[in-house]
């Protein structure tokens, strides 16, 4: 008998970690090309919290990565006033979500058009942006 219920325990845990095994490879499946979003966020701002759970929701589709970018710091407030000389045509504010060549600004923009622009670069992916150096050694100017 205690053969017999050893054997079955482990049959029934082998078949557990298949299942779970399964579950995971499906939640997140690692084919085709990359898609990077890259938030820029103050932890002030109540929209960029809306926001931010809607990014953490993208780290479960397949093939999209995220990068979060809090301007509160100085060295990353640099690079979003550079970018925003770069690419703004009016005056950046957060939350600000890049993906590939598009620049959404706002909750509401974002919301309304984040998933179109993830689903038209499926087949080709989007790029992490260039976002300059990261990390102690970065050298921007400082927020005035």
């Amino acid at each position: 008998m205690k053969l017999r219920s050893k054997y079955f325990l482990l049959l029934t845990l082998g078949a557990m970690l298949n299942v779970t095994h399964g579950i995971l490879a499906y939640a997140a499946p690692a084919t085709g090309p990359t898609v990077w979003v890259v938030l820029f966020y103050s932890p002030d701002c109540p929209q960029c919290e809306a926001i931010s759970d809607v990014v953490t929701m993208l780290r479960m589709e397949p093939n999209v990565r995220t990068r979060r970018v809090n301007i509160e710091k100085d060295t990353n407030y640099a690079l979003y006033k550079a970018l925003e000389g770069l690419h703004g045509s009016e005056p950046f504010a957060v939350p600000l979500l890049i993906v590939g060549e598009h620049i959404l600004i706002g909750g509401e923009q974002i919301r309304n058009k984040l998933h179109r622009i993830l689903e038209s670069y499926r087949s080709t992916g989007a790029e992490l942006p260039y976002l300059g150096p990261w990390g102690a050694k970065a050298t921007h100017s400082r927020r005035k």
